[in-house]
């Protein structure tokens, strides 16, 4: 008999142990939420930021400069994949160890309720639903996910590339009219030889 309240006892120690652990985990799943779309929202900032300077008129940027842009876009945005696929594969660990902790958490209510002389559980049931569908859901939206981000990150590469030489292309007339052209952003003047 007291080895079966003994084995009770420790069965709630231990319900409530893993109740806590999950308590902690959804507090982790929320910062690891936060930080990757803090993250993501620095990183369309930062690119708005080069494809307005890129497009705006004021700037001095040349054609021959497009490198550098291309370059820095390149950078921030290799940077955040890798950050953003650090914190999305964290969040589906996370997210996988809490689904089992809920899983062995209505295990034990399971077994101290079994162990009573009412069997009512009033339909308690935590929640955790942890199967191979589940995980592979999760890893197909991270793969979603990361595919969009790779997607602007390319449309914004290919902006950097291609907005500043054709801006300050005053148009393309005859190559043959042997013209010198002179551009300041967009204002441009043609010497040509009068022969």
């Amino acid at each position: 008999m007291e080895t079966k309240a003994g084995e009770e006892e420790e069965n709630k120690k231990r319900f409530e142990e893993l109740r806590k652990i999950c308590d902690k985990q959804e507090d982790r799943l929320q910062t690891l939420q936060a930080t990757a779309f803090q993250l993501a929202n620095y990183y369309f900032v930062f690119q708005g930021v080069i494809l307005t300077a890129t497009c705006s008129s004021a700037t001095s940027l040349k054609c021959s400069d497009r490198w550098f842009l291309f370059t820095v876009s390149l950078l921030a945005a290799l940077l955040n994949l890798v950050a953003l696929m650090i914190k999305g594969l964290e969040y589906v660990r996370v997210n996988e160890q809490q689904d089992q902790n809920w899983s062995e958490c209505n295990e034990l209510h399971r077994i101290i309720l079994q162990g009573k002389a009412t069997t009512t559980d009033h339909g308690y049931q935590y929640a955790g639903n942890y199967n191979g569908l589940t995980k592979c859901i999760r890893y197909c939206t991270l793969a979603g996910c990361m595919v969009l981000f790779i997607g602007f990150a390319v449309v914004t590469l290919v902006g950097c590339w291609l907005i500043v030489c054709s801006k300050y292309d005053c148009g393309s007339e005859n190559k043959k009219d042997k013209c010198i052209k002179f551009c300041q952003g967009p204002k441009c003047i043609r010497i040509c030889n009068g022969s």
